[in-house]
């Protein structure tokens, strides 16, 4: 599997050994926001009732009952009340089920993270990670965000939580010379991924992808 990094991300910041300064990380901040990968919603059955609620299928039924209604038709009318229960309580039975759903991945997402920020390895919230930051994976941490692996040796990922692929994929750092503003396909071997655990060794990674644009984020919004 290869995938599509955008080089404009990463100008001049592809070794392993330049971290963003404080300044640099709060401007890329700005400009591609928080590393949310998982917004984090109430499960309050108020919060379900209103996700219910704008159901337009339910809309369009309790219009059709008071259309019954006013036309004289009450048997019709009271068969489609009385049909709207358990559709809205499918209906809100499947939204409690999407937000458990989204509970479990969120449960799969490093909380902190160990970045190099103005020359020191220093530890910060997942959510402030950005891309072009240089993060520092330990053996059996998760991958904060997504990014090219651009130091470490020996590196096998558990990649389960992705692809069901239960044995560890090994990885290699990427070498190659990045110039340019285009789009570039690389290979998923120097690619590590929020979502992921880095079962040996240690690693450093580039990050590119951070919050939706992760591929784990994008599994989050397909389940949403």
């Amino acid at each position: 599997m290869r995938r599509s990094l955008s080089l404009a991300r990463l100008t001049g910041l592809i070794d392993g050994q330049r971290g963003l300064t404080g300044v640099e990380a709060e401007e890329r901040r700005r400009q591609y926001g928080v590393n949310r990968i998982v917004e984090t919603a109430s499960s309050g059955w108020a919060d379900i009732v209103r996700d219910t609620a704008r159901d337009p299928m339910i809309w369009f039924l309790v219009g059709t009952m008071l259309l019954f209604a006013w036309l004289g038709d009450y048997t019709e009318a009271v068969v489609l009340a009385l049909a709207l229960v358990p559709i809205a309580g499918m209906d809100a039975y499947l939204h409690r089920r999407t937000q458990a759903s989204t509970e479990g991945l969120s449960g799969r997402l490093a909380s902190k993270a160990s970045v190099i920020r103005d020359g020191t390895v220093i530890a910060v919230p997942a959510t402030d990670i950005v891309p072009g930051d240089l993060a520092v994976v330990a053996e059996s941490q998760l991958f904060p965000a997504d990014g090219l692996i651009v130091m470490g040796d020996g590196l096998q990922v558990d990649e389960s939580a992705l692809t069901g692929e239960s044995f560890p994929v090994r990885k290699r750092p990427f070498q190659g010379h990045l110039t340019g503003t285009a789009d570039i396909s690389i290979d998923n071997l120097h690619w590590g991924v929020a979502g992921t655990r880095l079962l040996t060794g240690e690693a450093r990674l580039r990050v590119a992808y951070t919050g939706a644009e992760t591929l784990y984020g994008q599994i989050v919004r397909s389940v949403q």
